[in-house]
């Protein structure tokens, strides 16, 4: 399917008439218009940026006690500033999602989560669209607490560090290859629906004549 193919469009060039176009989510089972039928490119952007906003920061800590709506404040001398809000905090990923920016904070930052939190040691940030949505190898999920020599296992202390922590580093190459992002993420969702099935036109009226009687008054 091209991009932007709507289902009215692409009911006139299967049929020749646009208002089948209900047929055509009939087959698929598409149940929501918008959501269920692939989005055009300018679309699958608007959707990525709603809901990804904000950057992603990733802390040096999984144990922190954060919770949703706390304000993140960054750490320049003695003096903190406020740079957002939490929307969400993922310890598997070590990843704090932090609205109200865009503006990405230096590597190995110090930040403070809330008014009276304890100073917080960074990674790095990046853009929250562009962040970490999992890791995986051959088309299976890799638990992000694995290590990289070996991916089906959790290291023991002292041995390799966990691959979550190679990639907020952002210095291997080889965990990056492993990485989905948000945006590869939705981009490969968006794509998955381009293939759809089609009724062909040869079969329309056995469709409708069972149609009517099903429908049909008694």
């Amino acid at each position: 399917m091209v991009d932007g193919e709507r289902p009215d469009t692409l009911s006139y060039k299967l049929y020749g008439r646009a208002d089948l176009h209900w047929l055509i989510l009939l087959v698929n089972e598409i149940h929501d218009p918008y959501f269920g039928w692939p989005l055009s490119s300018s679309q699958l952007e608007a959707h990525i940026d709603d809901r990804y906003p904000g950057i992603a920061i990733y802390l040096k800590s999984s144990s922190e006690n954060i919770k949703q709506g706390q304000d993140v404040y960054l750490k320049s001398g003695s003096s903190y500033s406020k740079i957002g809000t939490v929307m969400k905090w993922s310890p598997t990923y070590l990843k704090l999602e932090v609205s109200e920016t865009t503006t990405l904070i230096s590597n190995n930052s110090v930040i403070r989560i809330g008014e009276e939190g304890d100073d917080v040691d960074v990674f790095r940030s990046e853009l929250n669209k562009y962040a970490i949505h999992h890791f995986e190898k051959d088309g299976l999920e890799v638990a992000s607490f694995a290590s990289f020599s070996s991916l089906d296992s959790i290291p023991l202390p002292n041995e390799a560090e966990p691959i979550i922590v190679s990639y907020a580093k952002g210095t291997s190459t080889e965990i990056a290859l492993l990485a989905v992002d948000n945006y590869a993420y939705e981009q490969r969702i968006n794509d998955g629906k381009r293939e759809i099935r089609v009724l062909k036109k040869d079969y329309l009226e056995d469709v409708f004549r069972l149609m009517r009687e099903s429908f049909k008054v008694v």
